[in-house]
């Protein structure tokens, strides 16, 4: 638990993001954001965007009604997300691969980028399961 006044939300987004990372969700700093009111937003998968205010961090459940946790207890928060995130083939690919940057883009695609070959270039599919398998090939003529 973190002292009530002296964290905001950003910082608890930190917090959150750490405790996220401890459990296996991976999290990119493209995928937070402080919105003009000061609230903290961390979007994780498809549908599922976490706000973060002064008092509190929500979510939408898998049964779409907000889940609601004190932001003074992000490790909570991160319990319970990295449970019901637990399969998400989309964030399973960011842990198998974490030397990609692997993004929803428009129209359904997904999209990886290398983060330590900027020149590699991107791999775009429709498909989590297909992106996996390319990923894989690629890693696997890397390591050759």
């Amino acid at each position: 638990m973190i002292p009530e006044m002296l964290v905001t939300p950003s910082q608890t987004m930190r917090l959150l993001r750490d405790a996220l990372t401890g459990r296996g969700v991976v999290t990119y700093d493209s995928d937070a954001t402080t919105t003009r009111s000061g609230a903290a937003v961390l979007s994780l998968a498809q549908g599922v965007v976490v706000r973060i205010g002064d008092q509190w961090i929500r979510w939408t459940n898998p049964a779409h009604r907000w889940q609601v946790h004190p932001a003074q207890h992000p490790r909570g928060a991160a319990r319970l997300l990295a449970a019901q995130l637990g399969g998400d083939a989309f964030l399973r690919l960011r842990v198998e691969f974490p030397g990609w940057t692997i993004l929803w883009i428009a129209d359904a695609r997904i999209c990886a980028v290398a983060m330590e070959a900027p020149a590699f270039p991107a791999v775009e599919t429709y498909s989590v399961d297909d992106l996996a398998v390319r990923l894989r090939v690629i890693e696997g003529g890397r390591r050759c």
